[in-house]
This record gives C-alpha cells, sequence and structure tokens, in this order.
C-alpha cells in the first residue's frame, strides 16, 4: 500500500460505498448450508465515512467503536463488522493487546436494507486499519480476511462493477456501467438476510440470464439496455412477502417512469434508473413525501477509499 505524509499520524478517514446488486440469481444450495449466487455488483456514491485512529502505550489497547449519529441502535458492539475487523486484522498481525484502536462510524448507509453497509465499513477498517498501522498489505492480500467477516466484503475492498459468484465472494470484472443516474429508496423497514434465504431453501429457481453471461465474455455494450437483459433478483418475491411496503415502492418508481426497478440484495431497498439528475431529484422529492428515505446515486469506480484528514477530499 502506498505510504503518504499523514498530517496526523496515526490517524487515516475512509469512505466506504453502498453497492447495488444488477439482478441476483440463486443457483442452489451447497454442502455448507449457504446458496450458490450470481450477481453483478456495481458500488454508488452513497458513502459511510470511518475515522480510524491508532494509538500505542501508555493508551489503553483494544478496539473501541463510535456510532454517529448516536440515535442510531446498531446493536452490540462486538457484532458490529467495522469492529469485528479491526479485532480480525489486529489478531492477524499478532497486534492484540499491543494497540489501541479507535473506530468512528458516521452512517448514511441505511442498515438492513441490502445495500451492503456493514459489509462496507468492515472494508474500509481494513483497508483504513492496515495504513494506519503502516503494514505492508494491498487490498489482494485482506481478501482472506474480508471472507471471513461477510460475502459481501471482498466486493467492497474493490468497489467498482465485478460479478460475484459463489456466495459472492468470486469476483470478475465486468465493463463498467456507463455514467447514469439512479434514485435509491429505503422504506424504513429492514428485512433480515437470513429469513429471506431460508424462504428459498424450499424453491430455488432454475439459472437466468446472469448464469449464462457468467459462462462467457462479457460483451463491451453489455449495459446498452439494462432492461433488455431481462436480469431478476430471485429473493425478490421473499422480500414482498416479509415486507409487502416494497411492492409499494417498486410500482412508484415505476410509475414515475423508472425504465428499471428492482429490489438490490435481499433488500428492502429498492433502485430505479432514472434520465438525468433533474428529474431524479423530483422523484426524490416525491418518495420523500411518502415518508421514505430516498436518495438520488451515480455508479462509482472505486471501493473503499482514503481520504486525507485534513480537507476530507481523496489522495491524488
Amino acid at each position: 500500500m502506498t505510504r503518504r505524509e499523514d498530517p496526523r499520524p496515526g490517524q487515516v478517514l475512509v469512505d466506504a460505498p453502498a453497492k447495488l446488486n444488477f439482478g441476483l440469481e440463486v443457483l442452489g444450495r451447497r454442502p455448507d448450508g449457504y446458496h450458490e449466487l450470481v450477481t453483478i455488483f456495481q458500488s454508488i456514491s452513497l458513502f459511510d465515512r470511518i475515522e480510524i485512529t491508532v494509538s500505542g502505550p501508555p493508551s489503553e489497547p483494544g478496539v473501541r467503536l463510535e456510532v454517529l449519529p448516536r440515535s442510531l441502535d446498531l446493536g452490540p458492539v462486538s457484532g458490529n463488522l467495522a469492529f469485528r475487523a479491526a479485532e480480525a486484522l489486529l489478531d492477524d498481525e499478532g497486534l492484540t493487546g499491543t494497540v489501541g484502536v479507535d473506530l468512528r462510524l458516521r452512517k448514511r448507509i441505511p442498515a438492513g436494507a441490502g445495500l451492503g453497509g456493514g459489509s462496507a465499513d468492515a472494508a474500509a477498517v481494513l483497508v483504513g486499519l492496515t495504513e494506519a498501522l503502516k503494514l505492508s498489505r494491498t487490498p489482494d492480500s485482506l481478501l482472506g480476511l474480508g471472507r471471513q467477516l461477510g460475502a459481501d466484503v471482498p466486493f467492497c475492498l474493490f468497489g467498482g462493477t465485478r460479478l460475484g459468484q459463489g456466495v459472492g465472494e468470486i469476483l470478475t470484472e465486468v465493463p463498467p456501467i456507463p455514467p447514469s443516474w439512479w434514485v435509491v429508496v429505503f422504506p424504513n423497514v429492514s428485512v433480515p438476510t437470513s429469513s429471506i434465504f431460508s424462504v428459498l431453501s424450499f424453491g430455488l429457481t432454475p439459472p437466468g440470464p446472469l448464469a449464462r453471461i457468467a459462462r462467457r465474455k462479457f460483451a463491451p455494450d453489455i449495459w446498452t439496455d439494462l432492461a433488455d437483459l431481462g436480469i431478476r433478483n430471485d429473493l425478490e418475491s421473499a422480500v414482498l412477502v416479509a415486507a409487502p411496503v416494497v411492492g409499494d415502492v417498486l410500482e412508484e418508481l415505476r410509475t414515475l417512469g423508472s425504465p428499471f426497478a428492482q429490489v438490490t440484495g435481499s433488500g428492502s431497498a429498492v433502485y430505479g434508473r432514472v434520465s438525468d439528475r433533474e428529474t431524479g431529484r423530483n422523484w426524490v422529492r416525491v418518495l420523500k413525501r411518502r415518508g421514505w428515505w430516498a436518495r438520488l446515486v451515480r455508479p462509482t469506480r472505486h471501493g473503499c477509499r482514503l481520504l486525507n484528514p485534513r480537507t476530507g477530499q481523496p489522495f491524488e
């Protein structure tokens, strides 16, 4: 990892981008109990931000996590993926009990929405703590830890546009999606991923267009007309049963005129393509009047990104 002159040694700032799933096919049940998937991951311009401070003696060793805004209830700290990522990296480097790590996590990605916020936070901690500790590790060398933390963490280390297979951890680069605008909507209802997959255990679906595409090279013009690809999210029907309001969101986006709208991941967030920025802003206002969280986003070509702690801007 490239060394930088940090104005505050031992302290780094990292952006952790959310992700969308363009389609998600469930191909079968694996011997380990997980499901075999194929999906296209896409990072977007919606970020959590993590400040990481490393201190040695006489500071108290161990990992500490502060989540902002403080009104958020993300459950026990020990179960937070950002916290677990810091502990895992310290343990892997033999540094447990020797340094103090303070994590200050500002949440902007809704939790339990299928947007990969927790996985992005874990990936950001792996990248940021590696920099703060001046370790000689690349994102590739962090993949093993990422896989242990969660299936989406490896993608979040790299970001951009990638085909995900296995449980999502086997990644292949895909031609990047052209610049475009998307509206993401969270209806303020979280859906546990485990409950969605438990429904699928009783009725798996046949391979679809993503599985067929995965067997051959991607054409550069794959994104010419996303709607015509016929991609589907096999989890969507289960999400609609668990949270019927998601159906209302999909209907609203289609009524507004989105040519492509779909649940992302295991839900409950929904995204829809919009023709331009101004139209997207108008849609966001309409959706917020329904009482839903809504944001206008663009695809990005990067994953977790180190920022200058003084300016909050990416390093050149």
